[in-house]
């Protein structure tokens, strides 16, 4: 199926009006959950079960075949492959667009039985102008609508925004899910690839292209795209503005041998797939964690007014620990603008104005102080974004004054346009109901660990 023929089909599928589920249970998990999240998610169109042996599923009406369900724009395979190249048949004759394919056990296998059938499922597809999604993949979903064509629990609550999601991996869509919400990040959609031999990453890179609400994209890829099938959807979106983020799996050799066993991917040389990215403009992170915290820092702030970190401690040792993980990954950290100095000069007890910026103890005792230093550091027109390190973790109620530097932060943070990140240098137990807390305050980002943060601000001043 040509390339261009795939994009309307996939439009058509973050938008249906119907979908049908084939396998749909009370009991069996995939069948059972698919039909759960379009129900929880608020699936604006209609929904057909689709199983031989109930009259109704989940208090839905249930028809035997899909022969029976009417013209149908998405269909959900939730059974066994056997039955694969049926549904897919089926599907044509009602009229789909495609059919995810949460079915497994095919060309992953490596067993030439299950990759002819595969094949076979692709081209009959193809040959009814469907796309079929998959195999081996947990799904998709199209926020608009609330098409949750996904065949894994997804308890968070999904925003709609300006995000995408494409990723080969399912359980790793599904963490980045759970990631988004924590964050507040709003999804345009999220695709899970699996096999991938019937729509791939540049496949629904075109669909992008045609989604206005799409600022951003977020990928992990376990095998990157040859160029010609890249070059052309990422060139018009990063004409538009849209910031491209893409964590590579599979660099080393059990990753690579891991990958082959997932999806049957061809990792093929990490320094090429490097190179690839680099040569497009999509920006490679080091971890989930980072990707995750970079595409929030997208999501909130856009893209930076400048390209320094300034980072506050409260801590000479602290700093230093910071000022080497910004070494690690290439972060400058430039010294501040003499304006910026001369402000800071004596504030808080500060001696020395370098950067990172040791506040010391002082900083409790002088929280005013302490506020109008962040808020001259924002404000300075080289600094992109601005990290605050508490050494005792993020703090809750039981760290009143810890708490109310943290509010200085935040409100520091709001009268400024630059992107302010709170994160800890080693594990608290508060940490998720402190970033849960601060959710939707959108002048700032909590993140989890230094890692996510760091990960997470080199990519995205290098993205800018």
């Amino acid at each position: 199926m040509e390339p261009t023929r795939k994009t309307p089909a996939l439009r058509r599928l973050l938008d249906p009006e119907l979908i049908a589920v084939v396998g749909a249970s009370d009991t069996s998990f995939y069948g059972r959950v698919t039909l759960e999240n379009l129900r929880t998610h608020g699936f604006t169109g209609r929904i057909v079960p689709v199983n031989p042996r109930a009259t109704t599923v989940q208090s839905l009406p249930c028809v035997p075949s899909l022969d029976d369900a009417g013209p149908v724009d998405l269909v959900v395979s939730a059974v066994a492959r056997e039955h694969l190249l049926d549904v897919v048949e089926s599907a044509a004759r009602a009229g789909a667009a495609g059919v995810v394919t949460i079915t497994t056990g095919l060309a992953e296998t490596g067993d030439p039985y299950w990759v002819d059938v595969e094949a076979r499922a692709i081209a009959a597809a193809a040959a009814a102008d469907m796309v079929l999604i998959g195999p081996n993949c947990l799904g998709m979903i199209g926020r608009r609508q609330g098409a949750v064509a996904w065949g894994a629990p997804l308890p968070w609550r999904l925003e709609r925004g300006g995000t995408a999601l494409i990723m080969q991996s399912g359980g790793m869509l599904a963490g980045s899910f759970a990631a988004m919400s924590a964050y507040g990040v709003g999804l345009s959609f999220g695709a899970s690839i699996g096999n991938g031999a019937g729509v791939g990453v540049a496949d629904w890179l075109r669909v992008c292209t045609e989604l206005p609400d799409v600022s951003q994209v977020g990928m992990v890829l376990e095998a990157v795209p040859p160029w010609e099938q890249l070059s052309e959807a990422v060139r018009a979106l990063r004409e538009r503005g849209t910031r491209l983020y893409a964590l590579k799996s599979g660099r080393s050799a059990a990753g690579a041998k891991a990958a082959a066993t997932h999806t049957g991917a061809l990792v093929g040389s990490p320094a090429v797939a490097s190179d690839l990215m680099r040569q497009l403009g999509i920006q490679e992170c080091a971890s989930m964690g980072g990707l995750a915290a970079a595409l929030a820092l997208g999501d909130r702030f856009g893209v930076p007014k400048g390209t320094n970190l300034a980072v506050f401690t409260a801590s000479g040792g602290a700093a230093s620990v910071v000022a080497d993980a910004c070494a690690d990954r290439a972060i400058g950290l430039d010294p501040f603008g003499c304006a910026t100095r001369e402000a800071l000069a004596g504030k808080v007890g500060i001696l020395d104005v370098s950067n990172p910026l040791d506040v010391g103890g002082q900083a409790l005792s002088e929280p005013d102080e302490f506020a109008e230093a962040v808020a001259r550091v924002a404000a300075d027109p080289a600094v992109g974004a601005v990290l605050y390190v508490p050494t005792l973790g993020l703090p809750d109620d039981r760290l009143p004054d810890h708490q109310k530097l943290l509010g200085h932060v935040v409100a520091a943070a709001t009268t400024s346009a630059t992107a302010v990140v709170v994160t800890q240098l080693t594990y608290s137990d508060a940490v998720s109901s402190v970033i849960e807390q601060h959710r939707d305050a959108r002048s700032v980002l909590l993140t989890p660990s230094i890692e996510h943060a760091l990960d997470a601000i080199g990519s995205w001043l290098a993205a800018a």
